[in-house]
């Protein structure tokens, strides 16, 4: 992929280990996770009723839904529970 593909979101030093961060983008929202200094993005909601992903807990290279406490490995995308 080309560099005028790619859209800036924050400094790679701006996110703590293990903290998600939202970014809206083009009509969609994203989570942008750092991982003990590898940076992952997926999308920013959950697959139940919209929540923000962003506003959940991230640990072992997971986040957790804030609202029902969905699970999602960051550096797959799949559902660890539901």
């Amino acid at each position: 992929m080309s560099e005028e593909h790619w859209v800036f979101v924050c400094e790679s030093d701006g996110l703590e280990d293990e903290e998600a961060l939202r970014f809206d983008h083009g009509g969609q929202t994203f989570a942008i996770y750092n991982l003990a200094g590898e940076i992952f993005a997926t999308d920013g909601h959950c697959t139940h009723e919209k929540q923000h992903l962003a506003d959940g807990l991230v640990y072992d290279g997971i986040i957790e839904c804030p609202l029902h406490m969905g699970q999602f490995d960051i550096k797959t995308g799949e559902a660890i529970s539901g």
